[in-house]
C-alpha cells in the first residue's frame, strides 16, 4: 500500500486502540525503518505519545534477501496519557534474538521478546492485565500473555492464521487465562 493509505490505515488501527485502552496503556507496535516516521505520525496524531523505542536484533536472522538485510525491527513504543512505572527497575531499549525459523507465520515473533515485552508493561494489579493484539497472527503476542498469567485478546482476519493461533493457544495450557481470538472478514 502507498504512504498515504499506510498512514490513514494507522491512524484508523491507532484510534481504536486508544478508544479501547485504559489511561497509562501502552502500546507496542513492530516496524522497520521504511515505515517509521509514518507509523509515528499516524499513531500520535490520534493521541498515543511516543516514548522508548526497543530495537529488536534478530541476530542475524533477518527476512529479505537484498544487499542490505534488515537483521532488526523498531519497536516503538506509545503511551495513552502519562506512562505507568514498568515493572523492572531498569529495561534496556534492545532485545537480541533469533526470528523464529520455518515459523507458521511470515512475520512471527519469538515468544521469549513478547514476554519481555508484556511483562515490562502490563500492569498486574487487582486482574487487570489485558493483552490486545489486533495482528494476531499466528498468535506469538497470546501464548506470551498465558505464560505470563495476562488475559489475551487477538483479532485475525486471515482465517489459516486464526486456527494457528488458537492451536497454539491450547497448547500453551494455562488455567484460569482468558484468551479471545475474533475472526475478522476481509
Amino acid at each position: 500500500m502507498g504512504q498515504d493509505t499506510y498512514l490513514w490505515w494507522m491512524r484508523e488501527v491507532a484510534r481504536e486502540c486508544l478508544r479501547v485502552a485504559t489511561p497509562g496503556s501502552q502500546a507496542q507496535v513492530f516496524t522497520d525503518w521504511r515505515q517509521f516516521s509514518t507509523l509515528v505520525t499516524a499513531w500520535e496524531s490520534v493521541g498515543w505519545s511516543l516514548r522508548p523505542v526497543v530495537v529488536w536484533d534478530k541476530d542475524r536472522g533477518g527476512a529479505m534477501r537484498s544487499y542490505w538485510r534488515n537483521n532488526h525491527e523498531w519497536i516503538p513504543i506509545f503511551v495513552k496519557g502519562k506512562s505507568r512505572p514498568i515493572a523492572h527497575a531498569s529495561a534496556f531499549n534492545t532485545w537480541t534474538g533469533a526470528k523464529p525459523q520455518g515459523g507458521e507465520h511470515p512475520t512471527m515473533k519469538p515468544v521469549a521478546l513478547m514476554q519481555y515485552l508484556l511483562s515490562m508493561v502490563t500492569p498486574r494489579d487487582a486482574g487487570r492485565g489485558v493483552a490486545l493484539d489486533p495482528f494476531a497472527g499466528s498468535g506469538t503476542t497470546g501464548v506470551a500473555g498465558v505464560l505470563e498469567s495476562l488475559a489475551f485478546i487477538g483479532i485475525e482476519r486471515e482465517p489459516a492464521y486464526l486456527d494457528i493461533a488458537a492451536r497454539r493457544l491450547a497448547q500453551a495450557e494455562h488455567d484460569g487465562v482468558q484468551t479471545s481470538l475474533l475472526a475478522v472478514g476481509s
